[in-house]
């Protein structure tokens, strides 16, 4: 790639080719056309300077073999491509750097949808749709790593579930309003979700019983003086050898006794 290569090489400028040329020192020897069309460069300004230099873009066009290239808009155009890089001789037996691009744009603009997408769908699996509250697959999950971290650390851990009236559950506005009144009762460090089709799961990180028996009753106590909806609660703490499944079943233990009082 000399001066007596020049005329051998005009016929590739013809060609849909993104190719960059390195000589040994990495001096830029040829850039293809469609490459400096693609980028807005100018091949006869370029052409002998060290690629090092001249900033983007074409910093951010070296590359090594099977590399992904991303060229955000700031640099030129927002299009990623693929690198292929190969070795190979001038003339004169001189090493050259062979860089080929394939732009993979459309390729990564529609993965990139395809994450948002999954991600939507992520979200909506986990979320309640009529109160925007993690669903019982969330507060399940959520469950379960607070478990396993109360069985590591010996952290206390407790729970509350709360169940309204079925009317109440069947009224969306009011129902949302009770999630919303229920969520902001709690610290940031709790979570509360739905559980079954017209209760609510509390989780209580760092709360011993007490605390969280004082705390579930507030909560119904302090509604009650707002509204009647029969709001009820029932908690229960984490105890050494507990798994999720048992501290949930003494937490519906513990709601179905309040529920039994309440009837009589």
């Amino acid at each position: 790639m000399n001066e007596r290569s020049g005329p051998q090489l005009s016929w590739l400028q013809d060609l849909p080719l993104l190719v960059l040329a390195l000589g040994e020192t990495g001096d830029i020897l040829w850039l293809s056309a469609p490459l400096c069309e693609r980028l807005g460069l100018d091949a006869d300004q370029l052409t002998g300077q060290p690629v090092g230099q001249q900033g983007a873009p074409l910093a951010h066009l070296l590359a090594g073999d099977n590399e992904l290239i991303h060229l955000v808009p700031e640099v030129g155009s927002n299009i990623w491509l693929h690198c292929q890089a190969r070795t190979s001789e001038d003339a004169d037996g001189r090493p050259v750097t062979l860089l080929y691009y394939t732009d993979v744009t459309p390729q990564m603009l529609l993965e990139q949808e395809n994450q948002r997408l999954q991600q939507e769908v992520d979200t909506l699996r986990l979320t309640d749709a009529v109160t925007g509250l993690p669903n019982q697959r969330a507060l399940g999950q959520a469950l379960e790593r607070q478990v396993s971290l109360s069985r590591r650390y010996q952290n206390p851990l407790s729970i509350a579930v709360f169940q309204v009236d079925a009317e109440v559950a069947a009224d969306p506005e009011c129902f949302r309003q009770l999630a919303h009144y229920l969520r902001d009762r709690l610290r940031w460090v709790d979570q509360i979700g739905m559980w079954g089709e017209n209760g609510f799961l509390a989780i209580l990180p760092e709360t011993a019983a007490g605390d969280a028996g004082q705390l579930a009753s507030a909560i119904v106590d302090e509604h009650k003086e707002c509204a009647a909806l029969g709001l009820k609660q029932g908690t229960a703490t984490w105890q050494k050898g507990d798994g999720p499944k048992q501290l949930l079943t003494r937490a519906i233990a513990a709601l179905a006794e309040v529920d039994a009082v309440t009837s009589e």
